[in-house]
């Protein structure tokens, strides 16, 4: 399995850093949307639960003042004393209403122009309270009716007057609140139009980051290309220039080993001739001397015949097949009892043994161990060659 090269970490690094930058980008995005939905969200929820409660604070108001106002024309109707007493249970109970429903929409804030309005209400609502204080202390002194019945329609008056005040307050809340919502409307569309934006730009340099790294890895992959046809044409260059040399050295050594075949076989024949004609007033230190010229220059010629198969060989193409090796030893064998029919050597070689090669190099093999194995043992008794 082929290990990463350091262009594949190097790229494996930038999609890595580019990923991590894209994804923190859109968690910081979601992140910011959800932020700030959820703020507009409160808002919203602030909004309609404050204006809720205001419009139901000025409704309960509302509802105790005309309670107050019923009231007190039913005491001023009735004669009976319980019904009296009842009716003005009936108006303080309407008047601790209306006093807890201000205090309550007092609590809630107003902006500047419900401030406004809720001030010129609370005159009016002023106004008609103290027409109606009137009014009740002169039922209890008794006095007349028809100034009764005169401040009662002035308070009427004044409370129908609080009464389109209190609209006008209705008015100015709900077009606060409709302010509110839409600017909590232009809000979300600010955030939405945001976080469109920042999406964009977030795939804009995704695909930055994307484009940078394939034009990275082109650049790179042009380098190594570049790099592995420059290394091939060395390949090719120095393997031309060793199969010269190789060639240079073969055909060295062949004419080197022809060269030199004439004169060692000169020698050895003529130490030969030397030895045959002086045999018999050769000393033996002498005859042993040229024992030793015949035997130097016969290993000087195989040396030579090595030489000259190795470069045979190495010329030649290796075919690979199952060769027989028994039967091509045996041959051998007998070749080189026909060449030394003086020297006995007992060889035993066995049968059926097979090699994987090629066959002409095989029988070189076993011509030069053989021929060296029959050569060098001429001087021992009882030789034995086995395979």
């Amino acid at each position: 399995m082929n290990s990463p090269t350091p262009v594949q970490y190097s790229i494996n690094i930038v999609f890595l850093v580019g990923f991590s930058i894209i994804l923190l980008l859109v968690l910081l995005a979601a992140s910011i949307t959800l932020y700030h939905l959820a703020q507009i969200n409160k808002e919203v929820n602030q909004i309609v639960n404050i204006n809720s409660r205001k419009t139901e604070s000025l409704q309960i108001m509302r509802d105790a003042m005309r309670e107050r106002q019923v009231s007190l024309r039913d005491m001023i109707i009735h004669s009976d004393p319980f019904d009296r007493d009842h009716d003005w249970q009936r108006h303080n109970t309407s008047a601790e209403k209306f006093l807890m429903a201000r205090d309550q929409l007092i609590s809630l804030g107003f902006t500047e122009a419900e401030r406004r309005e809720y001030d010129i209400l609370r005159e009016k609502v002023t106004k008609g309270g103290l027409l109606q204080v009137k009014i009740i202390e002169l039922m209890i002194e008794g006095g007349d009716i028809g100034n009764i019945e005169q401040l009662f329609q002035d308070a009427f008056k004044a409370q129908q007057n609080a009464f389109m005040q209190m609209d006008k307050l209705f008015a100015i809340q709900r077009a606060t609140t409709r302010e509110a919502l839409d600017k909590t409307q232009r809000s979300y569309q600010f955030v939405t139009q945001l976080t469109f934006i920042f999406g964009v730009a977030t795939i804009v340099l995704g695909l930055f980051i994307a484009a940078a790294v394939i034009s990275r890895n082109n650049h790179q992959l042009r380098l190594i290309q570049q790099y592995q046809d420059h290394l091939e044409e060395q390949v090719d260059q120095r393997t031309k220039e060793l199969q010269t040399i190789n060639k240079e050295l073969l055909s060295y050594n062949h004419s080197l080993a022809h060269d030199l075949r004439t004169p060692v076989r000169a020698i050895m024949s003529f130490s030969q001739i030397l030895q045959d004609d002086l045999k018999d007033v050769l000393t033996k230190e002498q005859a042993y001397d040229f024992e030793r010229i015949i035997n130097a220059s016969d290993r000087m010629h195989t040396l030579i015949d090595d030489i000259l198969n190795l470069a045979k060989i190495t010329r030649s193409e290796l075919i690979l097949t199952n060769v027989e090796i028994s039967s091509m030893a045996n041959q051998i064998n007998q070749e080189l009892s026909a060449a030394y029919p003086n020297h006995q050597v007992d060889v035993e070689i066995e049968k059926g043994l097979r090699v994987m090669g090629d066959k002409s190099q095989i029988r070189v093999l076993l011509d030069n161990l053989f021929s060296n194995a029959w050569k060098f043992t001429r001087d021992q008794q009882s030789p034995k060659i086995k395979l």
